[in-house]
């Protein structure tokens, strides 16, 4: 869904972190347009923590953030995404500009989950942006208990007895992730 609250104007990133927008507590910046989403499910809430504490124990020193955090992925028009997981190295997240709400620099890793309400086409783009801007994503389906690792080489489907490398050289069991 676009934005019908300002149907021709084109929102910056540095405009969107001072909306409030009434009625909406989720949405992102794409092209420079609101879109809107819908809350996440329990079982989506459930695994965001879950991949967040895996990743919290196996990559220290790294920064992982979750709850959507608001991810600059391309500039001019602005597209500002809400990832489910993040992981970003210190050296990296160091790089970013500290006087802006969203992160200015890419994360090595991005996880998306999907949600009933996710459209296969949006998660597509989503990952393409993010593999453009230089990030793996790894997009969870819990309802299949697989996860489809994306980077510049293309893509690899992981099911339960598979192992996914972190950016970091560790390896976690896929079975982990839904456990």
């Amino acid at each position: 869904m676009t934005n019908t609250l300002f149907p021709d104007a084109v929102i910056t990133g540095e405009l969107l972190e001072h909306l409030r927008l009434p009625g909406l507590d989720r949405y992102e910046l794409v092209e420079g347009r609101i879109e809107v989403l819908t809350p996440t499910n329990l079982y989506h809430a459930e695994a965001t923590v879950r991949i967040a504490a895996l990743l919290l124990n196996r990559m220290p020193g790294w920064h992982i953030l979750g709850g959507d955090p608001g991810v600059y992925v391309h500039r001019q028009p602005d597209t500002v995404r809400g990832p489910d997981v993040i992981a970003i190295s210190d050296e990296r997240f160091q790089q970013r500009d500290r006087g802006r709400a969203f992160l200015t620099v890419m994360p090595e890793l991005i996880v998306e989950i999907t949600s009933p309400s996710n459209e296969d086409e949006d998660i597509k783009r989503k990952v393409a942006e993010y593999v453009r801007a230089g990030a793996i994503v790894w997009v969870v389906n819990l309802d299949t208990r697989r996860v489809t690792v994306t980077d510049q080489a293309g893509s690899t489907d992981c099911m339960e007895g598979d192992h996914l490398r972190l950016p970091n050289g560790d390896r976690i069991a896929v079975a982990h992730i839904y456990d």
